[in-house]
């Protein structure tokens, strides 16, 4: 077994590791770490961004991000994901897609793993694509993102974390198209210096 992978399973663990703490351990977490854009930029509350992905509404909240983040870890061993790509989709997407949705609808909360776990799998889709056609493993994942909508009668709640999780799904692969077009010009300028 690689370094790498062992890496990766360990971050999947401390990430799981922090989310649990902070549900278990933590009794005032939704009122102190969860993200809005009113508590983040009007009342400059700015280590919501960084703590909001590790809180979650109910213990099912939990369950469900514990087990996608299992499953989508190993996905990513299986595609050679990196450890950079694994945390930097899901950290970036997390931040990013928060940070911007906190301006649009400010009073709106946010919590939970799955804007990273879905920027991950969209890394993997990508990742993935030298094992399984783009054509088929990119609708594949894209799927996915619209079974619960679809189970819940289109409520209006889930359709907003669809969004995000879409966006999500999105920045992954935006992430890992971007940051390999970033090595491949390093890697020409340096045959070329």
């Amino acid at each position: 077994m690689k370094i790498s992978s062992i890496r990766l399973a360990l971050y999947c663990l401390l990430i799981i590791l922090i989310s649990c703490i902070a549900f278990f351990l933590v009794s005032n977490a939704l009122e102190i770490m969860i993200f809005s854009g009113d508590l983040f930029y009007h009342s400059i509350q700015f280590w919501r961004v960084l703590t909001f992905p590790f809180i979650h509404i109910s213990l099912s909240h939990l369950i469900q991000n514990i087990v996608a983040i299992l499953v989508i870890t190993f996905l990513a061993y299986e595609v050679d994901l990196g450890v950079r790509e694994y945390l930097g989709s899901f950290f970036t997407a997390s931040i990013f897609i928060a940070l911007v949705a906190g301006l649009i609808v400010s009073h709106m909360a946010i919590a939970g793993l799955s804007m990273g776990i879905y920027a991950i799998m969209g890394a993997v889709a990508i990742k993935g694509s030298n094992f399984i056609p783009k054509a088929i493993i990119i609708p594949l994942f894209t799927v996915s993102l619209f079974i619960e909508p679809l189970a819940s009668s289109f409520d209006i709640a889930v359709i907003k974390s669809t969004i995000f999780h879409l966006l999500g799904f999105i920045f992954g692969m935006v992430f890992i198209i971007t940051t390999k077009n970033i090595i491949i010009k390093k890697k020409v300028l340096a045959h070329a210096g």
